[in-house]
C-alpha cells in the first residue's frame, strides 16, 4: 500500500501506534474484556489464528491502516468492523482483547490451522491440480512480501506454506458444493436478485437463473446479470443470493436501490460535463471487473467496495442529465489538493495541466499507465477531482501554490527536439501535437477544446 508521506495517513498512522504502545505500556498485554465478553465486532480478532489475541495481531492491522475497501491492498479479513476501511475501530476490536481465549468468542468458529478459505483458486467449481498450481508463485511468502497474496493463505495464518498445499491437496478431485468453506455467504451477494426487473424478487427470477445455471464467463449463454455472486459461474450460489431476498421489493434492497448518500465517486465517469447515457454505458461495460483487475478503473465503482455491479449503474441513473457542478460528489476541497498541479512543471498553471490530467482520468496504482503524479488529491485514483485541482487555481503561478512550495521551474518551458516526423499526436512529446506531418508546440492559446470548456464553466459558477 503506497502512503504519501505528507497526508493525513501518517500521522493518523503515529497517533494509533502511539496509543497501542500506551496501553500495551499501561495494560501489559492483556485488553478490558475478559473470556466470555460479549465481542461487538463482526469478525474474529486473532488475524493470525494462533489462538490467542496478542499485539502481533494488533500490528497486522497497522500493517493495513486506513485500506479502503476500493484498494487492491484491501482484505476484509483485517476490516474487523466490516465497515469497509481498515482503521483505529478494527484496531480497537483487537487491542480490547488482548489476552482473550479466542474460543470464548463467538465470532471466532477456527481453531489455529484451520483451512478456512475455499481451495477453488481458479473457479471452476472442481479441486483440482491446476488450482495447486496457482499456490507455486507465492510458495514461502509472508504477509509482508510483495508477492504474498491473501488469497492464497488458505489458513489465513499470514504464511503460505505446506500448510495451504495441503489444504487444497486434501479435496483434490471435490466439488465446491461439498466443501464448507465454499459454502454460500449473503455477504457476497453482490448484484441486484430482481433479475426480471419486475420490481420485487420472486420465484421468477430463480427460474431465470435456472435456465443458465451452470455456465461460466466463457461461454456464450453466461450473463452477468444472473451472476449475482460475481463469481464468473452461474450456480447455486446464484439461486441462494435470490432466495435470500425472495419476497422484498427492491425499494427494500439495498443492493438494488443506492441513494445519493451511498453513492460516493463523481457520477461524471467520463468527466464530459454532465451525467448522462454515455456515462451509464461505460459503467455497464465494465461491470463484473473487481480492483484486482487491471481494466479497472475507480471512476466506475460508484460506491467505493471494490468490485463493479449493477449498483454502480443506479448510482450513475440517479444523478442523470445533472452537471457535475451540481454534485457533491464531484466537487473538491483545496486542502485535499497536496501535489503541485504544474504538472509540465513550466510555473504556470493551464490548460496544458488540465489536459495531462484529462489523459489519464480513471486511472488507478494497478493500471500501467497509472502516473502519481497526476493524483493531485493521493486517494489512488486519478479522477474528476484531480482535474478540478488543476482547474480552480486556472492561470495562477506556480510559486503562488503552496502544494507547489520547494520546487523549482525554468522561466522558460524546456524546450524539447521534435525533428522527427509523426503520423499522430501519440508520436510526438506531451506539449505538441501532429501536424502536418510534424510535431507542434501546443501554445497556451490552443487549448483542448474539452479542457477549455470544462474551465469555463469552473470559472462561471465560480469552482
Amino acid at each position: 500500500m503506497k502512503i504519501n508521506k505528507n497526508s493525513p495517513t501518517v500521522w493518523m498512522l503515529g497517533v494509533f501506534v502511539v496509543l497501542v504502545i500506551m496501553l500495551l505500556a499501561v495494560g501489559g498485554l492483556t485488553g478490558f474484556a475478559v473470556d466470555g465478553a460479549e465481542y461487538p465486532c463482526s469478525r474474529c480478532p486473532d488475524l493470525n489464528l494462533d489462538g490467542v489475541v496478542t499485539e502481533d495481531d494488533t500490528f497486522l492491522i497497522i500493517a493495513r491502516y486506513n485500506t479502503l475497501s476500493s484498494h487492491p491492498d484491501y482484505a476484509s479479513w483485517f476490516d474487523l468492523s466490516d465497515d469497509g476501511i481498515i482503521d483505529e475501530t478494527d484496531g480497537s476490536c483487537v487491542q480490547n482483547y488482548l489476552g482473550v481465549d479466542v474460543s470464548t468468542v463467538s465470532v471466532c468458529e477456527n481453531s489455529p490451522g484451520d483451512c478456512v478459505q475455499c481451495p477453488d483458486l481458479n473457479n471452476d467449481a472442481l479441486i483440482t491440480d491446476y488450482d495447486l498450481n496457482l499456490l507455486v508463485p507465492a510458495y514461502d511468502t509472508s504477509w509482508d512480501d510483495a508477492d504474498y497474496d491473501f488469497d492464497l493463505d488458505m489458513n489465513r495464518d499470514t504464511v503460505i506454506d505446506d500448510s495451504d498445499w495441503n489444504c487444497i491437496e486434501h479435496h483434490i478431485g471435490g466439488y465446491v458444493e461439498d466443501i464448507p468453506q465454499c459454502k454460500f455467504r449473503s455477504s457476497t451477494c453482490y448484484q441486484c436478485p430482481d433479475v426480471n426487473d419486475d420490481g420485487e424478487v420472486n420465484v421468477k427470477d430463480n427460474t431465470e437463473i435456472a435456465n443458465i445455471e451452470g455456465t461460466v464467463s466463457v461461454q456464450g449463454a453466461y450473463h452477468i446479470r444472473f451472476d449475482l455472486n460475481l463469481d464468473k459461474r452461474i450456480d447455486s450460489f446464484d439461486q441462494e443470493c435470490a432466495v435470500e431476498a425472495a419476497g422484498r421489493s427492491v425499494e427494500s434492497l439495498p443492493v438494488c436501490t443506492p441513494t445519493r448518500d451511498t453513492c460516493l465517486q463523481c457520477p461524471d465517469v467520463d468527466a464530459d460535463g454532465t451525467v448522462n447515457l454515455n456515462d451509464l454505458k461505460e459503467v455497464r461495460g465494465n461491470e463484473g471487473l473487481r480492483s484486482t483487475n487491471e481494466d479497472y478503473r475507480v471512476t466506475n465503482d460508484q460506491d467505493l467496495n471494490g468490485v463493479i455491479t449493477s449498483r454502480d449503474r443506479e448510482c450513475v441513473r440517479l444523478f442523470l442529465d445533472e452537471a457535475p457542478y451540481t454534485i457533491s460528489q464531484c466537487t473538491v476541497r483545496p486542502e485535499t489538493c497536496t501535489v503541485c498541479p504544474d504538472i509540465n512543471g513550466d510555473g504556470s498553471i493551464d490548460e496544458l495541466d488540465q489536459g495531462l490530467v484529462s489523459k489519464k482520468l480513471g486511472l488507478v496504482p494497478t493500471h500501467n499507465n497509472y502516473d502519481s503524479s497526476l493524483d493531485l488529491n493521493q486517494d489512488d485514483r486519478i479522477d474528476v477531482l484531480d482535474l478540478k485541482c488543476v482547474t480552480n487555481l486556472d492561470g495562477a503561478d506556480a510559486v503562488s501554490v503552496a502544494s507547489c512550495s520547494g520546487i523549482t521551474t525554468d522561466d522558460e518551458p524546456v524546450e524539447i527536439d521534435q525533428s522527427s516526423r509523426c503520423v499522430t499526436n501519440e508520436d510526438c512529446n506531451e506539449g505538441f501535437v501532429c501536424e502536418n506531418e510534424e510535431c507542434i508546440f501546443v501554445d497556451v492559446g490552443r487549448p483542448n477544446v474539452f479542457v477549455r470548456f470544462f474551465s469555463s464553466i469552473m470559472n462561471f459558477f465560480g469552482l
